[in-house]
C-alpha cells in the first residue's frame, strides 16, 4: 500500500535573527486529517515557524514542503491553496464583512461569488451581520471573520 506524503513537512528548519536562534532544526510532519497545534511561551518560535511555512520569511536553513512540494520552488501554487491567520486578523473597519472578504480575495487573484461570500459568513456564524461595518464587530466576531477569510480563497 502506497502512503501519501505529509501535507506539511519541515526538514531541519532553522531561523536566525542575527545571532539569535529563533527556531532550531525543527522537524515536523502533518498528515492529511491531522490537527496540529503550536503551544509554547512567548518567544518560543511559534509565529516564526508559521511565517516560514507561508514564506513570509525565509528559513536560515532547512526545507519546508507543503502538499509534497518544496515551498521554495512551488510557492505560488502552494499559497493559492492555503489560508492562514497569524496573530490577529485586521480588516477595513468602515467596510462590511462582505466587502472585506471580497476585497481580500481579489487581492489574492480570486473573484468570489456573492453566494460564496454569504455561505462563508454563514458558516462562521456571521451570516446575519455580513452587511454591517466591521468596526461594529466584537473581537470574537473579527476572529470569526478572519477564519472566513482563510476559508474563502481555497474554495473558489
Amino acid at each position: 500500500m502506497q502512503t501519501s506524503p505529509p501535507l506539511i513537512k519541515l526538514n531541519a528548519v532553522s531561523k536566525y535573527y542575527g545571532n539569535f536562534l529563533a527556531v532550531d532544526a525543527l522537524n515536523m510532519s502533518v498528515n492529511k486529517g491531522d490537527i496540529y497545534g503550536f503551544l509554547g511561551p512567548n518567544g518560543s518560535g511559534k509565529s516564526t515557524t508559521l511565517r516560514m511555512m507561508l514564506s513570509l520569511i525565509n528559513p536560515s536553513s532547512g526545507e519546508v514542503q507543503i502538499f509534497g512540494k518544496s515551498l521554495a520552488k512551488h510557492r505560488n501554487f502552494i499559497l493559492s491553496q492555503v489560508g492562514c491567520i497569524i496573530e490577529k486578523p485586521d480588516f477595513y473597519g468602515y467596510l462590511s464583512a462582505e466587502k472585506n472578504l471580497s476585497l481580500f480575495a481579489k487581492l489574492s487573484g480570486i473573484t468570489p461569488s456573492k453566494k460564496l461570500v454569504a455561505e462563508t459568513l454563514e458558516f462562521v456564524g456571521l451570516g446575519k451581520r455580513g452587511k454591517d461595518a466591521v468596526k461594529t464587530y466584537s473581537h470574537g466576531m473579527k476572529q470569526r471573520l478572519g477564519l472566513a477569510q482563510t476559508y474563502i480563497a481555497p474554495f473558489t
